[in-house]
């Protein structure tokens, strides 16, 4: 019972110091990369089927409409907006402002922020060899009182984009593409992360943002989720250290109880041996008796 509470209390305290550990390096982490702000176990999971607003052919009896957003934020007189991450509920498009991205004009109190899916069919369908995949989604900010449109956010925001399974699950990359009108894109600086199906990149201002895809051997210069590769290396290593404690001590146990038991074997072969004695004595001495 008490070596089996010793391994226990070694793995818990193991494992609330790693945990620990795990939780800084996820919000050093996220603190660079919304998509670690996500659900990690998320990344191991099929993820959920899209929503189309005009599905496929093949996918329309059991496609979902998807979700639009309509978010307040408060504006401080002095900083603004707040840190804050806003996201569809069907948790296909989301923002994630900084503080300080958006300043109050004329005395205003809070900014709406509009999030609307739309139909792909009336946007540019390419940029280069980026073929636009699901909905478009028109981010929108507006200052209230007074429907004021914010044109620029002062400080980059974050804007990840849930994307349609592709045809295979390796081969392709995606970029978070960018359009202030609507008539042409541009492809963003992204993060791609293939198995959560989600794209990320810097926004400097709201507007137009759709996913593109583009074969692997084509892919121009999109990027990893380091931030995922970080917390994902952090999360196997907190396994192996509690499952390596938990071993280092069972071996130490063995050990102990190894030595607990040579010793008392000892301790009961030596009393045999000076009992064994004493009878010999005995035996001799009567031999000697008239």
């Amino acid at each position: 019972m008490t070596s089996r509470r010793s391994r226990q209390a070694v793995a818990a305290g193991v494992g609330v110091a790693l945990a620990a550990v795990y939780v800084a390096t996820v919000v050093l982490a996220g603190s660079r990369d919304l998509l670690v702000r996500r659900p990690l176990l998320r990344g191991f999971i099929t993820p959920q089927p899209y929503n189309w607003l005009r599905p496929p052919a093949a996918l329309r009896q059991q496609n979902k409409q998807p979700a639009a957003g309509t978010f307040t934020i408060p504006l401080a007189p002095r900083s603004g907006s707040p840190a804050k991450v806003f996201t569809t509920r069907d948790s296909q498009a989301s923002l994630a402002i900084a503080q300080g991205a958006i300043k109050p004009s004329n005395g205003a109190a809070s900014a709406t922020l509009s999030i609307t899916p739309l139909a792909s069919s009336g946007f540019p369908g390419a940029v280069g060899r980026a073929l636009v995949v699901g909905n478009v989604y028109r981010y929108a900010v507006t200052i209230e009182p007074g429907g004021t449109t914010v044109t620029k956010f002062l400080v980059p925001g974050q804007v990840v984009l849930f994307y349609p399974a592709p045809p295979a699950r390796t081969g392709y990359h995606h970029d978070l593409l960018y359009s202030a009108d609507g008539k042409s894109w541009t492809k963003l600086q992204s993060i791609d992360s293939p198995t959560q199906q989600l794209v990320q990149a810097d926004a400097d201002a709201p507007g137009y943002f759709a996913a593109g895809q583009t074969l692997e051997g084509k892919a121009g210069g999109g990027g990893r989720s380091w931030g995922n590769l970080i917390v994902t290396v952090v999360f196997v290593a907190i396994v192996a250290a509690i499952v390596i404690a938990i071993l280092v001590s069972e071996i130490r146990l063995r050990s102990r109880r190894a030595e607990g038991e040579w010793r008392e074997a000892e301790r009961q072969g030596g009393a045999g041996a000076a009992g064994r004695a004493r009878a010999d004595r005995r035996r001799r001495d009567r031999r000697r008796r008239p």
